[in-house]
């Protein structure tokens, strides 16, 4: 029977930075990706050996952060998370334990093997881990590169070292965590450099064939934020200060890695969506070809956009800091009586909530009174309950338990 097994996981970093159109989502050669002119879509298996002809979906199941080697849990029956302080835990972004799959990021324990008694669906299992490059394979799930040439496990194409490779330090990985000698796994959406299966499963919502028909996570091409200052980081990249991203949140989190976070409220001009109603100028654009990305406001900078001073807002509105710990400034157009706002109240940011908590509806945000449990949609992590955070997964952002 296959096993779950854990693969401690932490934060990536690419060395470089994009240079795709904004609004177009083809692919070009990037941040020393050598990549072929091809964007990966839902449900093709990239890079896989004629040979390896199992079938498997992108992964879209469950990770772990950086937990310090948990035991797989049992409780009575089987666990597709991790056992911490004796409870089922649950992961984001990767797949647990008898999950198929078709390479070896998409599990947790970063092993996509063929099951006991073989079969046509490969499992995610408790080993062996993929292998590094020279290693023998059978087949592209067999290598953490997803690359199989003649009988051994060829090098990624990336100038980063996927998930599960071995490594001698921090700086060769793509998620900068070099744990035990292997470059570990992150939590939730993978960052460029990362093998993916589908542009679902990158941070940045584009996924982009190399040569070997291999798929790795790209980036977004450098777009000028409201604020007048470029960005090219998305919701899940790792950054060093918040203007590396385009949300203007980057969080120090586990492992003493910063990541790019969700500001909360509708997202500003620059940061990636699914339809208008998720942006604060009410325009998305380019969601039908690729990932789509928020546009500006018709005429001045709308309640919630990021700022760098008053005049970036529309008449009326101020440029604000959120508050702490985020380091954000943003349009705030406010309310008649200069109170915060109320339960169901139109709203753009948390701040303008008097729960601190600003949700997106049907069609446009109010503020909430009560937190988002486990699994379901966020803005920010304060939206969601006791030690929750808001996570991106399959370009969606949902509460899900933080592990420690």
């Amino acid at each position: 029977m296959v096993r779950l097994h854990i693969a401690a996981a932490a934060l990536l970093l690419c060395a470089c930075d994009a240079s795709l159109e904004v609004l177009d989502p083809a692919p070009v050669q990037d941040s020393g990706l050598a990549l072929a002119d091809a964007t990966v879509d839902s449900g093709v298996d990239a890079g896989r050996d004629a040979s390896d002809a199992e079938a498997g979906p992108s992964g879209d199941g469950t990770t772990v952060s950086d937990a310090a080697d948990p035991s797989p849990a049992t409780d009575g029956g089987t666990c597709t998370g991790f056992e911490v302080d004796g409870a089922c835990v649950p992961a984001v972004g990767c797949s647990g334990q008898l999950a198929s799959c078709a390479f070896a990021g998409q599990c947790c324990s970063l092993a996509c093997v063929a099951p006991d008694g073989g079969g046509p669906t490969r499992l995610c299992g408790d080993g062996p881990v993929c292998g590094s490059p020279g290693s023998t394979c059978l087949a592209a799930a067999d290598c953490c590169s997803n690359a199989c040439m003649g009988g051994h496990c060829a090098p990624s194409s990336a100038m980063c070292k996927p998930a599960g490779q071995t490594c001698g330090g921090n700086g060769e990985c793509c998620g900068q965590l070099c744990n035990a000698g292997q470059c570990a796994l992150l939590e939730g959406c993978r960052v460029q450099g990362e093998i993916c299966g589908s542009s679902a499963d990158c941070c940045a919502g584009l996924c982009v064939l190399d040569a070997q028909s291999v798929g790795h996570c790209g980036a977004l091409a450098m777009c000028n934020e409201n604020d007048k200052k470029a960005c090219t980081r998305q919701v899940g990249e790792i950054c060093g200060g918040n203007d590396d991203c385009c949300s203007r949140e980057c969080v120090m989190l586990a492992g003493g890695l910063k990541r790019c976070a969700p500001g909360g409220g509708c997202r500003s001009q620059c940061e990636t969506c699914m339809s208008n109603a998720d942006c604060c100028s009410g325009v998305c654009m380019g969601q039908d070809t690729g990932p789509g990305i928020c546009q500006p406001a018709p005429t001045c900078g709308a309640d919630g956009e990021n700022c760098a001073g008053n005049p970036d807002c529309c008449a009326g509105a101020t440029c604000v800091q959120a508050p702490p710990p985020s380091g954000a400034h943003r349009c705030l157009q406010p309310s008649g009586d200069g109170a915060c706002h109320a339960q169901a109240a139109t709203c753009a940011m948390p701040s303008e909530c008097c729960s601190g908590r600003c949700l997106e509806g049907a069609s446009s945000f109010s503020c909430a009174l009560s937190c988002v449990a486990d699994g379901n949609a966020c803005t920010s992590t304060s939206d969601c309950c006791g030690a929750s955070t808001c996570v991106a997964v399959a370009g969606m952002l949902t509460c899900e338990p933080v592990v420690p």
